[in-house]
């Protein structure tokens, strides 16, 4: 209990019995001060040698041994003072020091016995972050945004452990040489940005450089591997350590009646897709049970189409248009490389010669922003993995009126880029009608009678 103490390993049920023993046992009080000296000793030696310090030659101080009637009141003074340190030592141990801060919380849900509102200070312990994103900065002036479902293991300033989740580490030159564990290995950074997955599943970790030197090492097998370019990445298990060279970055219900008006939804009947500009990965990076988007300004762009046939509807008679998505858990990539905020704009195609897209039509060739009007906006926080998403505005209404003498295409992008640098940001995904789950996009028109 004292070793696991002096590593701030106790909690408070632990601190309260160890105090107890404390009060009731003179030799374990002489024990706990013998382990106090020897850890601060320890510390000590530590930072010196850490900062390479070098020690002044100083002659040692002349040493005597006390008379018996020194020797009598010493053992008196300790006695008392024996005493006094024991409520010391109770307030002193029931005082764990703060290590870092709770920075931010973006509709985070936690499972902790340290404090979890922002601003809190944070000592040596255990965080669960079951929804959400969180920021935590240390004292020595690293960050780490943690993404839900994660578990993070706080050791000190310069020590994390993340058991479960995915994350982003940004450590400045105060905090070069801070360590990021994982279950499978561990990274030391050099000042630098670089993003970690821990895969509970496959019992493995995916260390992935932003920006600056990381060096991320496999105890097991004791190798070591350097990532300084920008985007290398290194893939973590429990036997094994390997450089990932080609990493894909960034890479029908009724409704009543109401007011003499009708609610008529029309759903897409198969006519969903998505198209990527990097038309190599195709056949990897889009399935058909999602439509994607994602703004890179690169060849990691995505973007999505689906169609609706009005052909059947009243168009004089529409009063008003809402488009439903409904937007599902993103498999690929980390929401911590994202903005806060993320914009997303809906279009309506008007360019003829892309009528007949297909869904697996390429890049070029499918229908953008450019081939079409702008329909209305919506937004998304990144810590929003999950949700449905309506578009109700006058000009989807008057271009479903306009043009629905034919098959309607809508086109939905992301405006919203990631943040600077490198790294595997989250694609942003949808249902498409062929999910199992979710349903598909859906256009209700209301309808005068």
């Amino acid at each position: 209990m004292i070793h696991q103490y002096l590593l701030g390993n106790l909690d408070e049920e632990g601190v309260e019995k160890l105090n107890r023993l404390l009060a009731n046992d003179p030799e374990l009080r002489v024990d706990f001060a013998q382990a106090a000296n020897v850890d601060a000793a320890l510390r000590d030696t530590s930072v010196e040698r850490s900062i390479e310090a070098v020690s002044a030659n100083v002659p040692p101080a002349q040493s005597h041994q006390p008379n018996g009637r020194f020797r009598f009141w010493l053992i008196a003074a300790c006695t008392a003072v024996a005493a006094s340190m024991l409520i010391a030592i109770g307030l002193w141990m029931r005082q764990p020091q703060a290590i870092a801060t709770i920075v931010s919380s973006e509709d985070a849900a936690w499972e902790s016995r340290l404090p979890t509102s922002p601003g809190a200070e944070l000592s040596p312990g255990v965080l669960n972050l079951r929804t959400g994103i969180a920021t935590i900065e240390f004292h020595s002036g690293a960050e780490l945004v943690v993404e839900a479902p994660a578990q993070i293991e706080l050791v000190s300033d310069m020590r994390a452990k993340l058991n479960a989740g995915a994350a982003v580490m940004d450590v400045p030159h105060s905090a070069k040489g801070f360590v990021l564990e994982t279950p499978e290995g561990f990274a030391i950074d050099f000042g630098t940005r670089f993003a970690v997955n821990v895969d509970q599943v496959r019992e493995a970790s995916d260390f992935e450089l932003i920006e600056g030197e990381i060096e991320v090492h496999h105890p097991k097998s004791g190798t070591s591997l350097r990532l300084n370019e920008v985007g290398a990445a290194a893939l973590v298990s429990v036997d094994s350590m390997e450089l990932i060279e080609d990493r894909l970055l960034d890479e029908t219900q009724e409704w009543p009646v109401e007011n003499g008006a009708r609610i008529i939804r029309v759903a897409t009947e198969g006519r969903c897709g998505s198209a990527i500009r990097n038309e190599k990965r195709r056949g990897k990076a889009i399935l058909p049970e999602y439509l994607y988007a994602k703004h890179t300004g690169g060849k990691w762009e995505m973007r999505s189409f689906f169609q609706f046939d009005l052909t059947a509807v009243p168009r004089d008679r529409i009063d008003a248009a809402t488009l439903r998505l409904n937007q599902v858990l993103s498999y690929r990539g980390s929401a911590s490389l994202l903005p806060k905020i993320n914009r997303f704009a809906v279009y309506g195609l008007t360019n003829s010669e892309k009528d007949n897209w297909t869904i697996e039509t390429t890049w070029d060739e499918s229908p953008g922003p450019e081939d079409g009007v702008l329909l209305g906006t919506f937004e998304i926080p990144r810590s929003q993995q999950r949700g449905k998403i309506e578009v109700s505005t006058p000009e989807l209404r008057d271009f479903v009126s306009d043009h629905g003498d034919k098959p309607v295409t809508l086109i939905l992008v992301r405006e919203t880029n990631r943040t600077p640098g490198i790294g595997s940001s989250m694609t942003h995904m949808f249902a498409s009608d062929r999910h199992p789950e979710a349903v598909g996009p859906l256009l209700e028109l209301t309808v005068s009678e």
